[in-house]
């Protein structure tokens, strides 16, 4: 097997094509969907495991549950990938369009209370109102996006601050 006539790449020139400002952009784009992911179903997916620690009785309760745990389980996660994931700390922006799509929604559709309509309230009421799968649709993914990204945002801040301690005189 001979390999004459191939060229040789050097690896400085693929460091240099991987520092490219698009590709940069692009696994920038990536990472950023992947904690949006993680963000959304990661914490649905742990959530579901710990949901038999906490059993309730009534549907006040079950949402209840369902904030506490969507909020504490994404900071959480949040908190564990942001030092491979700097993009992480920008979810929030995509919780805070998803829920205002969501609310536009509500408003296209002549509702006149979007807190109803999103607060999962209409849930306690009447379980099969078009409220309680906007709470499920708009307001959860929304929850776990903006306390995942305060986790990331948390723990950078943290860690840069531990960082410091005893360097002070």
């Amino acid at each position: 097997m001979s390999f004459e006539g191939t060229k040789v790449i050097r690896s400085d020139k693929v460091s240099g094509l991987l520092n490219n400002s698009g590709i940069k952009s692009v696994r920038t784009s990536g990472v950023f969907l992947l904690s949006l992911i993680e963000a959304v179903l990661g914490t649905a997916v742990v959530e579901t495991s710990l949901y038999p620690l906490f059993p309730v009785n009534t549907p006040r309760a079950l949402l209840l549950k369902e904030d506490l745990l969507s909020a504490a389980v994404a900071f959480a996660l949040g908190c564990f990938v942001y030092k491979w994931q700097p993009p992480s700390k920008w979810v929030w922006v995509a919780g805070f369009f998803w829920f205002g799509l969501g609310a536009l929604l509500v408003l296209a559709r002549g509702s006149t209370t979007i807190y109803q309509e999103l607060s999962g309230i209409g849930c306690v009421y009447n379980v099969t109102n078009d409220s309680c799968s906007n709470y499920f649709l708009f307001t959860v993914p929304s929850l776990r996006a903006v306390s995942f990204s305060a986790g990331a945002l948390f723990c950078s801040a943290l860690s840069k601050g531990i960082g410091k301690l005893g360097t002070e005189t």
